[in-house]
């Protein structure tokens, strides 16, 4: 899957490799979290981590920087009582180890 480049996406990928690049001894952790009503057979949180995890690596940053795991429902940011708050919990978070 060709994952869809947004203004968003690009300014923060832009900050992870610059981080990168000036901490060197630094690992970057790139989190797929999931809502509770996502379908778990279509694993859409793993399929977003490995998608930026991709796009960090093609950019420059070396598949030894760049670690990837998944987190379910339990990390909510938000209500999954409505498809709105869902879709705030299905998000691809990046930290630094």
């Amino acid at each position: 899957a060709k994952p869809k480049m947004t203004d968003e996406l690009r300014y923060y990928l832009d900050l992870a490799l610059a981080y990168i690049k000036d901490n060197p001894a630094k690992i970057l952790m790139v989190t797929g979290c999931t809502g509770t009503q996502e379908n778990p057979s279509l694993n859409f949180s793993k399929k977003s981590a490995q998608i930026v995890r991709r796009l960090l690596r093609v950019n420059g940053v070396r598949s030894r920087k760049v670690k990837w795991n998944i987190k379910d429902e339990a990390n909510e940011i938000s209500s999954n009582e409505t498809e709105a708050g869902d879709a705030k919990d299905r998000r691809v978070e990046i930290t630094i180890e």
